[in-house]
């Protein structure tokens, strides 16, 4: 079992008032009133206007019938509205269902349904998306909005009073559900508890180093669980979170980014590719920067080590997690990467991991087998999905789906996913190794592996690629390539091209998309 060396035992010494999600708003505007918690780029809000904002929004949800324990979804853009609304749910007892803005009007419904969500705050350019389910009311920041449906209530929060309601839950009770795509592509329900979310947060705030004086920039929107914990850990310190949501423009980013004097970056791969390929960051000075992380699936390490060279002196940390962990479950010391290159580090304080082998024992150094993590930050469990919650929960551990190995000085490393495994003539096969050694080649701007269904092999291995622009490449010289690092069985026996891989916002790959295409 890996636990972290450097563990912070009492958790407690990091904002010890804190024990709800609402005090991470009620501690630092306590402290430091006048202090700038959120700024984007037309409007700067200071914790006490944002505090006063969330208690009209909890005003407003409070009148509207919501009672603690009910779900209240959010479908807004990221800015200081989102932020005062997500902490008045809070302050009136319900539970948070963050929606992302770029989500199909099918896939929102279905999560309205299956979480029972009673009300919806949105802006007005959103709630035609939303007009089934079982709402009951609609709140708006202001009363913009055109006629809804008779059976739907519409209220506007610049309408409310701002009343000190400020319900005080169990810290083991829900405080917000993330839904992610299961395996069927249905909607999942990942409930996190207020306890879960702040253990995870003092540990990241920990290991970060974070203080008031920290800005973050944050272009991750905050219905994903990473970009939530840029708000939670630099509220909870005080802090920080300048927003921008121009990352299609991101030199412009990068110029908010110093012109803000912002202390952190946050991105998944995607964000870097990109940066990378726009040369944005090449020559770029930004003395304020302090730290950027990684997370949200593996990076390339020839990539980390081009955003270790250009970000300089900065550090750049590399993190593993998932939703049902609260986002976070390890980080790479970025002194450590010369040394454990391709690594994603070892556990975050708090957290404990192994890696189980197919017969339920734990694999010793160097062995693949699948990550198991336990800690308070794990969820409470999937909405109302008993059977897989007994699945993945077992006895206080996280099954992850996740494979890997660790070393010898106990350092993960990641190689896939359980359920990606290629089944060929009874070989098992990891989809990550082989993706590796294909992307090494230099006309290849991104690609997956399949395993496509086949008489005779049970699945074979197939390669979905985009070339980058203006390159050419044959099947033949691709299978030349890859038979020089791969043994035959891995090598690929089916090579497509398309212009673009499906991938969604975080830069996470739709597979499914390609299965039904190719298969």
């Amino acid at each position: 079992m890996m636990t972290d060396p450097n563990h912070v035992s009492d958790h407690s010494l990091l904002a010890p008032g804190i024990l709800c999600m609402q005090d991470l708003l009620l501690s630092s505007a306590g402290h430091a009133p006048a202090s700038v918690a959120v700024k984007s780029p037309d409007q700067t809000w200071s914790y006490e206007r944002l505090l006063k904002r969330s208690r009209q929004y909890a005003q407003t949800l409070s009148l509207a019938g919501i009672v603690p324990g009910e779900r209240v979804a959010l479908l807004m853009e990221n800015g200081p509205e989102y932020v005062a609304a997500y902490f008045g749910v809070f302050l009136a007892g319900a539970v948070a269902v963050p929606l992302d803005v770029k989500a199909q009007p099918a896939w929102l419904s279905m999560v309205l349904t299956d979480s029972e969500v009673a009300v919806l705050v949105t802006f007005p350019q959103q709630v035609r998306k939303m007009m089934t389910g079982p709402l009951r009311c609609v709140v708006t920041p202001s009363a913009t909005l055109g006629p809804v449906p008779p059976q739907i209530k519409l209220m506007d929060a610049d309408s409310q009073p701002c009343s000190e309601i400020d319900f005080r839950p169990d810290p083991s009770s829900p405080a917000v559900i993330n839904y992610t795509s299961g395996s069927s592509g249905q909607p999942k329900g990942v409930v996190m508890s207020h306890r879960a979310i702040l253990a995870n947060t003092r540990s990241i705030a920990t290991y970060l180093g974070l203080h008031r004086e920290d800005r973050v920039m944050q272009i991750l929107p905050f219905s994903y669980c990473y970009g939530a914990s840029l708000l939670h850990t630099h509220f909870m310190v005080g802090g920080t979170v300048v927003i921008d949501n121009r990352f299609q423009y991101p030199s412009a980013v990068l110029g908010q980014l110093k012109r803000s004097r912002c202390t952190g970056f946050a991105g998944v791969p995607s964000t870097f590719h990109t940066l990378a390929a726009r040369c944005v960051l090449r020559g770029s000075d930004y003395p304020h920067l302090r730290y950027v992380t990684q997370a949200g699936g593996r990076m390339e390490p020839d990539l980390v080590d081009a955003v270790r060279e250009a970000i300089a002196p900065a550090r750049l940390f590399v993190m593993y997690g998932q939703t049902e962990a609260s986002a976070r479950l390890t980080y790479l010391d970025p002194d450590r990467w010369l040394e454990k290159r391709g690594s994603v580090g070892r556990p975050i304080p708090g957290v404990a991991l192994k890696v189980v082998q197919e017969d339920g024992a734990k694999a010793s150094a160097g062995v693949t087998g699948e990550i198991w993590a336990s800690g308070e930050n794990l969820m409470n469990g999937y909405w109302r999905q008993p059977d897989e919650t007994a699945r993945v929960l077992v006895d206080g551990w996280l099954r992850t789906g996740d494979l890997g190995h660790v070393d010898a000085d106990g350092f993960l490393y990641i190689k896939g996913r359980v359920r990606d495994l290629i089944k060929c003539h009874g070989y098992r096969i990891s989809p990550a190794e082989i993706e590796v050694v294909v992307k090494q080649h230099p006309a290849i701007y991104d690609a997956v592996i399949l395993g496509l269904p086949d008489p005779q092999c049970g699945e074979v291995v197939c390669v979905v690629l985009a070339l980058k622009q203006g390159t050419v490449l044959s099947d033949e010289e691709l299978k030349r390539h890859c038979r020089q690092h791969l043994p035959p069985i891995k090598v690929p026996r089916r090579i497509l091209k398309v212009e673009q891989l499906p991938r969604s916002w975080s830069g996470k790959l739709q597979k499914e998309a390609l299965l039904k295409l190719f298969a």
